[in-house]
């Protein structure tokens, strides 16, 4: 009950007895709930925060800051063979160009080993 005697009306207009107001409070947070979807401030903004960390390459500071330490210290050592494998198919594709390259030579200097010209 109000002050002045009266039962409480939520922001829809209902009569809220005095379990409910006890329950859910003054009206403000009433309204923080429902901006919050009822998990407070820190519940709302927990999934950005951790998002926001997210986006830092390479350390998965996202899954540290949800308490998964495990899950990030996983990823952290996923990402080793798939760094070696970007480090590495640039330097196997130019030593596959050159060594085609080189093996027509030696192929084409085998054949022609005989010829006046070579």
């Amino acid at each position: 009950m109000d002050s002045d005697g009266r039962s409480g009306i939520d922001c829809q207009g209902v009569q809220m007895s005095e379990v409910d107001e006890q329950e859910h409070g003054t009206m403000g947070n009433l309204i923080i709930d429902g901006l919050t979807g009822g998990v407070g401030p820190w519940g709302a903004f927990r999934p950005l925060v951790a998002g926001a960390l997210a986006l830092i390459p390479f350390i998965y500071l996202g899954q540290h800051f949800n308490r998964e330490h495990q899950r990030g210290f996983e990823f952290t050592l996923l990402q080793i063979p798939l760094g070696l494998t970007l480090i590495l198919f640039p330097l196997l594709y130019f030593w596959s160009i050159f060594d085609a390259y080189q093996t027509a030579i030696l192929k084409t200097a085998a054949i022609h080993q005989d010829d006046e010209f070579f």
